[in-house]
């Protein structure tokens, strides 16, 4: 590559008065850009391409690096020496100033020149096509939050300006661009000539034949501007294909998709979440307004609908095809949120429903259920319920559920400090009874926001033999008699041990139960129904208990630190929920693994 730098061991003598050739500067061959990089045609275009070199460009590349990193290293050892002869030798010091910024060129020559060659041998260059494109896949911000902070964008178009290999992947790979978000009253879709719409078009011609999901959101900042013509005129030939579908607008919006009814040929999950609109929005649809776009969709067996208040009344959807139903309400103001009746209505018609998640937070004009018929849902295997006490109760006694094996629960404060709460324990012992009467394969309960019983658990445990996991968030009661319900006593019949399946145990809240008590039970199930997983979070407030807490902890872990080398996974916290109650907004509403995908 270029000319070994001359007296490579010339090093400086210290000596006060000495005549040594050591005392004389070293001459050095100032390297430049033609003899340090190659010009090759093949070495040029790896530098202007993510393209991998081939093995014998590699050897080449790999030995110039070693040669490039040698000469480097010698011109740093010629540059420590000089500056330290300049301080011995003042008389050649304007000598020294001239050679050392040559030097110091040199060496920033063959710095890049090194980082040139390293480049071509980077770790990007060897990922696979597929691995790339699923890299990519995580640019795309879909589907679009009203309520987000942050502009929409899509990423993608970025990337593919990076380099032709990228490009090339973008375009190899539709179901990149398959995922469409229009938020509509914030950019002008007014003509199909607009930029705006042009790009979208460019989007669903670049999807390919990809099945689509597609989110029309109306912008917050205009409330009154509707679905454009051009949208739907761009979206036409593409309908039978959406296989996915948002609607985040105001109810009486949605209506002007009813001429699409029966086209939706491919769509097989919708989510719905309701806008408020301040102009001409009401609560009963008229009879044009009423959504029947969707009645034909056989294909249909997700829906997802947040903030609708009377469900009926605005929708005809093929109840008989659903499997999945998710009702949410997200607004403070009870007056807007789904009723009771109208919920359990909606889902009565339902024949094949498998995972549910209700949020019932009102009773309905009709007050709670009564003289209503108990409802069997013979392949329901998922439910979770977020709603004030007394109407989990009622719910819980109006269905059936024989084949049910996760259930979660979350106990929401009332509307109001006057309107009647059930007694501690109350939500437990509907649980209780809910299982005895359907005898479901339960495996997971979760339990959030509630004050458990001194039997609660207990009458829980002897109805749901199959139990192996419990959750119980943020719960109050649980003292000792509660823990060591739990425990092995020696020599009992095996058939009275309570949660013979029990491995995973999770319990956060007001735990006001001896460490030993715990440990002991613990201790007792574990040569026969050993635990996989314990957790255990006190929630405390104040210096002095949290410290009380903590010392509690730290009992725990180190009474079970000989169970936690045998294989139990154990995680002890404090919390304290005063400095914690700006997260608890996020934690409102109920979580559950299993109908994340909703």
């Amino acid at each position: 590559m270029t000319a070994s730098p001359q007296s490579a061991f010339w090093t400086v003598c210290t000596g006060a008065e000495c005549s040594c050739a050591n005392h004389n500067i070293p001459s050095f061959n100032v390297p430049n850009s033609t003899t340090v990089l190659s010009t090759t045609p093949a070495f040029l275009r790896l530098l202007t391409t993510n393209d991998f070199p081939s093995p014998a460009e590699e050897a080449t590349i790999r030995a110039a690096i070693l040669d490039l990193d040698a000469q480097l290293g010698v011109a740093s050892d010629l540059t420590s020496n000089i500056n330290l002869l300049r301080t011995l030798n003042s008389e050649q010091k304007t000598h020294i100033d001239m050679l050392l910024p040559e030097i110091k060129e040199s060496a920033d020559l063959l710095t890049s020149a090194l980082d040139s060659h390293k480049k071509l041998l980077s770790p990007i260059r060897r990922i696979p096509p597929e691995v790339l494109c699923h890299i990519f896949s995580f640019t795309v911000e879909y589907p679009f939050r009203p309520w987000s902070m942050s502009k929409p964008h899509n990423t993608l178009w970025t990337l593919e300006l990076v380099c032709k290999k990228w490009r090339q992947q973008v375009l190899s790979y539709p179901q990149l661009l398959s995922q469409i978000t229009v938020v509509f009253g914030k950019k002008d879709y007014s003509s199909i000539e607009k930029k705006p719409v042009l790009r979208l078009a460019e989007q669903l011609r670049r999807a390919g034949s990809a099945p689509l999901a597609v989110c029309l959101c109306r912008s917050p900042r205009n409330p009154g501007v509707k679905i454009p013509s051009s949208i739907l005129l761009l979206l036409r030939p593409f309908i039978s294909r959406i296989r996915e579908l948002i609607l985040h607008m105001p109810l009486h919006f949605i209506s002007i998709l009813n001429p699409l009814r029966g086209r939706l040929s491919s769509l097989r999950s919708l989510s719905i979440r309701r806008l408020r609109d301040v102009g001409t929005g009401t609560s009963t649809p008229t009879a044009t307004q009423k959504i029947v776009a969707f009645e034909a969709c056989s294909q249909l067996n997700a829906i997802s609908i947040v903030e609708v208040p009377n469900i009926l009344e605005w929708f005809v959807l093929p109840w008989k095809n659903i499997e999945r139903v998710r009702t949410f309400h997200a607004d403070l103001r009870w007056s807007n949120c789904p009723n009771m009746h109208d919920i359990v209505t909606s889902i009565q018609k339902t024949s094949q429903l498998r995972e549910c998640h209700v949020c019932l937070q009102s009773p309905g004009a009709r007050g709670p259920l009564q003289n209503v018929e108990r409802v069997a849902y013979s392949q329901l295997t998922a439910l979770s319920v977020q709603a004030v006490d007394t109407l989990i109760s009622s719910f819980l006694d109006h269905i059936s559920a024989p084949l049910l094996s996760h259930l979660a629960i979350k106990v929401c404060p009332p509307p109001s400090t006057t309107r009647k709460k059930l007694a501690p324990g109350d939500i437990p012992k509907a649980c209780s009874r809910f299982i005895h009467q359907c005898k479901p394969p339960l495996v997971s309960l979760c339990i959030e926001d509630e004050v458990l019983a001194s039997d609660s658990l207990v009458s829980i445990l002897q109805a749901a033999p199959t139990l192996s996991e419990i959750d119980l968030k943020n719960c109050g009661g649980l003292t000792n008699k509660v823990i060591g319900s739990l425990a092995v006593i020696p020599g009992s019949p095996l058939a009275s041990i309570l949660g013979p399946h029990l491995r995973t145990l999770s319990i956060s809240g007001q735990l006001d139960f001896d460490p030993d008590i715990f440990v002991e039970m613990v201790e007792s199930r574990w040569e026969v129904y050993p635990f996989a997983s314990i957790q255990l979070c006190w929630l405390a407030t104040g210096n002095r208990k949290k410290a009380l807490k903590r010392n509690e902890a730290a009992l725990v872990a180190e009474y079970l630190e000989l169970y936690c080398t045998l294989g139990l996974k154990l995680t002890v916290s404090v919390e304290d929920p005063e400095m914690d109650w700006a997260m608890d907004f996020s934690r409102r509403h109920l979580h559950c693994p299993c109908l994340e995908h909703l």
